[in-house]
C-alpha cells in the first residue's frame, strides 16, 4: 500500500512528526513550500499567519510533483493558523483533485483547535476519511506525541 504525507511546517514542528510518521508508517513525503516563505522571527510571524489565515490567502507554492493515482492513502498534516489549516494547504486543496482517496490527517497546535477538524472534512468530503488526530505541542514532549500519532495512524482502517 503506497502512502504520502502532504504537510505545510512553518517553523518544523509538525515536519518532525511528519517525519517521524513517515519512517514508522514507510510513507512518502511532500512538503508544500510557499514562494515567498517570511522568516520565524519575533511577534510579526504571528500577525502574518494569522492574517493570511484569517483572510484565506492562497499563497502560490514551488513547483512540486503530485499524481494522486500513484498513493492508496493520503495523509494531511498542517500546524494550525488562527483555528484553522495553514494557506499553503488551502492552495494545495485547490489546485489538486482529491476524489474517492482513503485519507486521514493531523494537526498541530499549542492549545487551540479552533475549526480544522471540521474544515478538513469538508475539504475532503469526496473521500473515505480514515481518521484524525492532533498533536498540542506546547504542553507536551515531543515523545508522548510521537506515541500518540504512532497509535492513532496504526489503529486506521486502511482496507
Amino acid at each position: 500500500m503506497k502512502k504520502l504525507i502532504v504537510y505545510y511546517s512553518f517553523e518544523g514542528n509538525t515536519e518532525f512528526f511528519v517525519k517521524a510518521l513517515a519512517q514508522h508508517a514507510d510513507a512518502e513525503i511532500l512538503a508544500l513550500k510557499p514562494v515567498k516563505e517570511r522568516e520565524s522571527k519575533g511577534f510579526s510571524k504571528f500577525v502574518w499567519g494569522g492574517f493570511q489565515a484569517v483572510m484565506k490567502q492562497k499563497p502560490d507554492l514551488k513547483p512540486y510533483t503530485f499524481k494522486p493515482g500513484d498513493y492508496d492513502i493520503i495523509i494531511f498534516a498542517t500546524p494550525v493558523w488562527a483555528g484553522t489549516y495553514a494557506p499553503p494547504l488551502r492552495t494545495f486543496f485547490e489546485n489538486e483533485d482529491i476524489i474517492a482517496k482513503k485519507v486521514a490527517y493531523f494537526y498541530t497546535h499549542q492549545g487551540g483547535a479552533g475549526k480544522v477538524d471540521a474544515q478538513f472534512k469538508e475539504v475532503l468530503a469526496d473521500n473515505h476519511i480514515l481518521g484524525a488526530t492532533d498533536l498540542v505541542t506546547l504542553k507536551t514532549d515531543k515523545k508522548t506525541n510521537e506515541d500518540k500519532l504512532f497509535k492513532w495512524f496504526d489503529s486506521l482502517n486502511m482496507e
